[in-house]
């Protein structure tokens, strides 16, 4: 059956393939057009002035991670250039990111239809554009979309190769541009890694190249080392070879630095009397409490369930092949994806343990669960028989059931009532009376008044509550279905049933979870209004070579001036300033820097915590400008007076 369906589909993309690419252009193009929409009014996140900073003082001549901390060179030199391009404005320079997001998109789209075909591919540009989880974050600048449409590439052009499309100069390139992923976010090791298994252990006979498997693992790790090298000694130059291993430079780093870690916290015992006590807990570093983390991780996971659960509807549905070569063929196309998440899941394992974790970090998995989430709603409607008409009636009253809910306040909705009303739109689909249409309808207007009643009337809280809110949704609707249930059913025919009943539930679950946490000012701290009449308040006084001392950075790139002692990272000091970093504060705070100060919720716990004698000179040696309220935190402007 998947042989068959392949094939089709391989026809239908050879008959119309440019009739397939303008389509996902023209989603790629609207959903370009929605971003420009919210991008004024999108909140401004804590992190997106540090790093526009490390692009202006790389554009003033100063060497990223030599003469200030920065953020991977590369990503610094890519906002470098946009920002000479569109000036200090920060909502200019989210135009950047935006275009790289949209870009993936169509990667993706490429991506997709090599491995699974055309209407697959379709679905997961569709879900790359119009995903809530993406839309919101598509407008902030910072590291993931970079290193997400150069891993998406790379990862195209080892499928390109594994299919025969290409020589080792196509593996070569890949791992080139994986390198200057690196350069961007280290996370990058992780396609890599995921990449060189695919080559070992999937490619097919008719297309291993001469110099074979291992070899062509190895052409993709000399790419990656010939960027690696390279960056390496230009950097050796200011750091020397020493400096440059001890540095984030070093592609072994991540090794480098778990080993230290490790040994400090599983080594032996010191004997000496009073020195440090070796503990698991300096395996990790204090930047984030282990509650903080999974709560991070649980609204990752809500927020993108049902892209998570294509990890398993989508191998379901292609592994479904009534032949053993058919399932073969299945598990190539799906190694690349599959090998992809698992390796992000292992280095993200790894940081969550050592770091933490932070919900931006979920958009790394969003171009192979977008390809896994495209193959399982291309392929569900064909696997369970279902006409088109009856998928688009699920879409209709899963659209419905949350409509109601946000209108009538009643997003409280439990977990099981959730997965309980997705399951009745499936046996509604999937049953004879998705062939009466009149049937079918009368069920989800009952299914409908249900849920109302049981949000509305039912009992309280509790487990007691959730399941009687269950039995009223199921009883709205699944008495029509029995017949067809009486009759019986494969075991693959419940297991495509099963998949799609998961599909059903975690887009429900997804949408009630959006609803709840996603805005304008999602994991954002300071509006767009505060930031541009604070920036404007600073540019009109401010003279040449005035510094900012702030937390947020933001107001200090927006006016056109440096951060105080060039320090662009200021939000690490939140757990401990460096020794370096202290010492260049205190000299430019001796030194009558800076002219102006911004109390915006974070210099009171970067800054001021290692200055007490400059938090009194606030109130003797600076006046205040204003205050500027819309934000979370009231911003406090002060001016240093002549």
């Amino acid at each position: 059956m998947i042989a068959n369906s392949n094939r089709s589909e391989g026809r239908d993309e050879a008959a119309a393939p440019d009739h397939a690419l303008r389509l996902a252009l023209a989603i790629v193009g609207v959903g370009l057009l929605l971003r420009f929409a919210i991008l004024p009014f999108r909140w401004v996140n804590p992190d997106e002035g540090a790093h526009l900073m490390d692009a202006r003082l790389l554009l003033d001549g100063l060497v990223p991670l030599v003469h200030y901390g920065a953020r991977q060179p590369f990503y610094v030199l890519l906002l470098a250039g946009w920002v000479r391009v569109v000036g200090t404005d920060h909502t200019w320079a989210r135009v950047l990111p935006m275009l790289a997001g949209s870009a993936t998109g169509l990667l993706v789209f490429l991506l997709t239809r090599r491995l699974f075909g055309r209407t697959a591919a379709l679905w997961a540009v569709t879900l790359m554009t119009f995903y809530p989880f993406m839309v919101i974050w598509s407008t902030i600048v910072h590291t993931q979309p970079f290193t997400v449409i150069l891993c998406t590439f790379a990862m195209y052009l080892v499928t390109r190769y594994i299919q025969g499309d290409g020589g080792r100069g196509v593996l070569a390139l890949a791992g080139a541009i994986l390198g200057l992923a690196f350069y961007v976010r280290e996370s990058s090791l992780a396609p890599l890694l995921a990449a060189a298994l695919v080559l070992l252990t999937t490619q097919s006979a008719p297309t291993v190249r001469p110099h074979g498997k291992a070899g062509a693992a190895a052409t993709l790790f000399a790419g990656f080392a010939a960027v690696g090298t390279g960056a390496m000694l230009l950097y050796s130059h200011w750091l020397g070879l020493a400096g440059v291993w001890a540095s984030d430079i070093n592609p072994l780093g991540i090794v480098r630095d778990g080993v230290a870690a490790a040994t400090r916290a599983f080594g032996h015992r010191p004997s000496t009397v009073g020195a440090a006590s070796h503990s698991p807990r300096a395996f990790r570093d204090p930047t984030q409490s282990w509650r903080e983390t999974f709560g991070y991780v649980r609204t990752a996971v809500r927020l993108n369930a049902p892209l998570i659960a294509a990890v398993v509807v989508a191998p379901v549905l292609m592994l479904s092949g009534d032949s053993p070569a058919e399932r073969r063929d299945a598990l190539r196309r799906l190694a690349l994806p599959l090998a992809w998440i698992a390796c992000l899941c292992l280095l993200y394992g790894y940081w969550l343990l050592r770091r933490g974790f932070y919900p931006q970090y979920a958009l790394e998995f969003l171009p192979p669960l977008a390809v896994l989430g495209g193959v399982a709603l291309a392929r569900f409607p064909r696997a369970a028989g279902l006409p088109a008409r009856n998928v688009a009636v699920v879409g209709v009253v899963l659209f419905a059931l949350v409509a109601v809910a946000h209108h009538f306040r009643v997003l409280d909705l439990s977990n099981v009532a959730i997965v309980g009303a997705a399951a009745v739109c499936v046996l509604a689909a999937t049953s004879p009376i998705g062939r009466r249409p009149l049937l079918l309808a009368a069920s989800v207007a009952a299914l409908v008044a249900a849920e109302f009643a049981s949000a509305r009337l039912g009992p309280g809280r509790g487990p007691l509550a959730s399941v009687a809110k269950l039995g009223l949704v199921f009883a709205a609707v699944t008495v029509p279905a029995l017949p067809w249930l009486r009759r019986g059913a494969t075991g693959l025919g419940w297991a495509r049933l099963g998949a799609g009943l998961i599909l059903a539930a975690t887009l429900l679950f997804a949408a009630v979870a959006s609803g709840r946490t996603l805005s304008l000012a999602y994991e954002c701290v300071w509006s767009p209004a505060t930031v541009r009449a604070v920036a404007r308040a600073i540019a009109s006084r401010a003279a040449a070579g005035d510094q900012v001392l702030s937390g947020g950075v933001i107001w200090d790139f927006d006016s056109g001036l440096r951060a105080v002692a060039n320090i662009s990272h200021p939000l690490s000091f939140i757990t401990g300033i460096p020794p370096r970093d202290e010492a260049r504060l205190a000299r430019a705070l001796a030194a009558g820097q800076p002219r102006f100060v911004v109390l915006d919720g974070y210099t009171e716990q970067t800054y001021l915590p290692y200055s007490p004698t400059f938090e009194m000179a606030l109130s003797t040696r600076y006046r205040m400008l204003g205050r500027f309220s819309g934000s979370e935190y009231p911003v406090l402007l002060y001016v240093r007076a002549e």
